[in-house]
């Protein structure tokens, strides 16, 4: 709905720059229950946010038509390794009791997500 009127996925990606901060105030347990619930939904939303960006840019860094469907799969496949490996890979970071240890894997990935999909669209546009 957003990108009908105008916004462009690039700027909808900066959501997922949120993700650090609101991961941290979601597990870091130094805020009353409430707040850390309504962290959670918002870091749902970001996340949310940030892959209906990055599918949504698809159409602006593939340089031919044809190749739209290779670079789909790409994405798909690479949202599905990360919801297979992110889980174990959190519970062995954080122990399953040290919650606030997550940035140390959100933050890195945050920055180099943004960092790709900004070099993405950026060569798209030197062509």
């Amino acid at each position: 709905m957003l990108l009908r009127r105008g916004v462009r996925p690039g700027l909808l990606a900066w959501s997922m720059l949120a993700c650090p901060a609101l991961a941290a105030v979601t597990f870091a347990g130094a805020v009353p229950p409430p707040a850390s619930i309504g962290a959670a939904a918002a870091l749902i939303f970001a996340v949310g946010i940030a892959a209906s960006a990055a599918y949504a840019s698809l159409l602006k860094v593939t340089q031919l038509m044809h190749d739209l469907p290779f670079a789909n799969g790409i994405l798909v496949q690479l949202g599905s390794a990360g919801a297979l490996a992110g889980p174990p890979i959190f519970a062995a970071v954080t122990g399953l009791r040290h919650w606030h240890l997550i940035a140390y894997l959100v933050i890195p990935a945050a920055i180099v997500s943004a960092a790709a999909m900004a070099a993405a669209t950026l060569a798209h546009r030197c062509r």
